[in-house]
């Protein structure tokens, strides 16, 4: 009996051993499973984030493509403008000097009308009657000689030109120095709206200092005439420039701010940062300054005046100290950027050569100071030497302020009541010598009425006849010039009209050029924003995944800690 029961419970201790075994297999075979299948998804995944990768890699390389296509068909389009520009102003020079020629013209043949009417008069009585007819005219005339005689007795002029070729070097630099800046400043600037306006303006000012490089690289100056008129066109670019200096200096302290905002950089770093800012706020000044000062060299009298020598050398001087400043904060900045973790080479070569061209500004501007002092001295001297030779009532104040207020429309409107006066003149100066020639006519008569007897005097018809045929030869005369001016005129209107159609379908191509520019940027940002776009996603995905890959691996631990619990009771058992 004993042994049936043992029997019994062997039986039933070997039953549960059995079912214990097939229980325990069958939970580790569940477990490998599902362990394999976890791992063929992770490697599923491993697989699809390489490949998207690779893909956002691709797209990377195919905007760095689009970036430099772009590159070089903005450097087309700005040759192009460039070309374009130098065309148009070639045009208008054209224009400016047939217009002048015109008036030139114009004011000759007047005056020789005035002249011709008064054969028997000797020529200083001709000089008296233009100068009574055009009284202003003839003090410019006058004036104008007279500072032309001073002029060729300047010995200042070759300075002037020897300090050309040092401001074309100047505008130079100031065009590589913005950009190694907008090259530098991508290494740091996260915000792509800021980094796209910064670029832009940067382009801009530029090509403002290019096109000024290229004008005065390219115009010849052999007095200060010339000076004048190269200062003169370039007037409006100036304006235009300072307008741009100013919104740079804004948008460069943002960026600075931006770059400050960077976890790499540290408290010694954003001071510096600062110090940087002011002083590149002070250097942007002065070039503004300098710029005013420019706007107001096309005035040929200002050359003579020591007050604006002087003026301008302090501002230059100004820009001396302000660009030494720069450049010693700059070269704090720069050790501290390199020593930064993520620093490139091509970071270091940006900040190199933008250190470059700023000391190469300063030398230049040092350079400008010492032939504006040279030329400060020379004026002086002329000025306690050399006499005045206007003997004019007029001073040379209220003859620049004229000539600056004659674009104004009111002195328009008075130059043409004044043209309007000088015809009357014309005319009754024109009646007076008839009315004097008739008097001599009479006189003469008379004379001979009373010498000679009237057996010998001709017959009143053959008087008449004579005077007849006296007047109607210079009425040919007359009539043959007016109809010769009438056609120079007609030649004259004709070609300013051709230029004036040449400079229309220029500026026509000019528009064309700007509205392609702006849609290869607007090409460029939207390309931005997608990229932008693409980037946080695939940074969306790949941490998405990290959470997933995470959560399989803790599971997986747990599995496997079930496991070796199973194995070690099993053990046990």
């Amino acid at each position: 009996m004993e042994n049936g029961a043992h029997t019994e419970r062997s039986r039933f201790r070997s039953q549960l051993n059995m079912d214990f075994r097939l229980k325990v297999n069958d939970t580790s075979v569940a477990s490998q499973h599902t362990a394999n299948h976890f791992v063929e998804q992770i490697e599923v995944l491993q697989a699809e984030l390489k490949f998207r990768i690779h893909e956002n890699e691709n797209l990377q390389r195919k905007l760095r493509d689009l970036e430099l296509v772009h590159e070089k068909e903005m450097y087309g389009l700005a040759e192009k403008m460039k070309v374009i520009q130098q065309e148009a102003d070639r045009w208008r020079r054209d224009l400016e000097n047939a217009e002048m020629g015109y008036r030139e013209h114009q004011d000759f043949n007047g005056h020789m009308q005035i002249c011709d009417l008064k054969p028997d008069i000797p020529i200083s009585q001709h000089e008296g009657m233009c100068t009574g007819c055009s009284n202003l005219t003839s003090c410019e005339s006058l004036n104008s000689d007279s500072l032309g005689n001073v002029k060729e007795q300047q010995p200042y002029h070759d300075i002037l030109i020897d300090m050309l070729p040092v401001v074309v070097l100047l505008t130079e630099n100031y065009s590589n120095l913005f950009s190694f800046y907008d090259c530098r400043s991508r290494f740091f600037i996260c915000n792509t709206l800021l980094s796209l306006q910064l670029a832009q303006l940067l382009r801009k000012v530029r090509k403002n200092f290019d096109a000024v490089a290229c004008e005065l690289s390219n115009s010849t100056v052999s007095s200060t005439q010339d000076f004048k008129t190269t200062f003169k066109r370039l007037t409006k670019c100036f304006t235009e420039q300072k307008e741009c200096l100013t919104s740079l200096g804004q948008l460069i302290i943002a960026c600075i701010d931006e770059e400050c905002l960077v976890p790499s950089c540290g408290t010694a770093l954003e001071a510096v940062n600062k110090r940087f800012a002011s002083c590149l706020e002070d250097f942007i000044e002065a070039t503004c300054s300098v710029i005013d000062m420019a706007t107001e060299q096309h005035c040929t009298l200002e050359l003579r005046t020591p007050n604006f020598l002087s003026v301008l050398t302090r501002r230059f001087g100004n820009l001396v100290n302000s660009g030494s400043a720069l450049s010693s904060c700059l070269s704090d900045k720069v050790l501290m950027e390199h020593e930064l973790p993520n620093a490139t080479k091509k970071l270091r070569t940006d900040n190199e050569c933008f250190a470059s061209c700023l000391s190469s500004i300063v030398r230049n501007s040092s350079e400008v100071v010492r032939y504006l002092e040279s030329l400060l001295s020379k004026v002086s001297q002329l000025d306690t030497e050399v006499p005045r030779v206007l003997s004019i009532e007029c001073d040379n104040g209220s003859a620049q302020a004229c000539n600056d207020e004659f674009d104004n429309p009111v002195i328009r409107r008075l130059t043409s009541e004044v043209a309007n006066l000088k015809n009357q003149v014309a005319e009754l100066e024109r009646d007076k010598c008839c009315l004097e020639a008739e008097v001599g006519l009479s006189a003469l008569r008379l004379e001979r009425t009373k010498t000679t007897n009237n057996s010998n005097l001709p017959t009143g018809a053959d008087e008449v006849n004579r005077v007849r045929s006296m007047y109607q030869a210079q009425i040919e005369a007359l009539v043959r010039k007016v109809q010769m001016c009438q056609g120079r005129t007609t030649y004259f209107q004709n070609e300013i009209e051709d230029l004036s159609a040449s400079v229309q379908v220029l500026d026509a191509q000019k528009v064309e050029l700007e509205n392609h520019l702006r849609q290869s940027e607007e090409r460029v940002a939207l390309l931005m924003d997608e990229l932008e776009r693409t980037r946080r996603g695939y940074e969306n995905q790949l941490s998405s995944l990290s959470e997933h890959m995470a959560q399989m691996n803790q599971r997986i631990a747990t599995q496997a800690d079930e496991i070796d619990l199973l194995r070690a009771f099993k053990k046990k058992a």
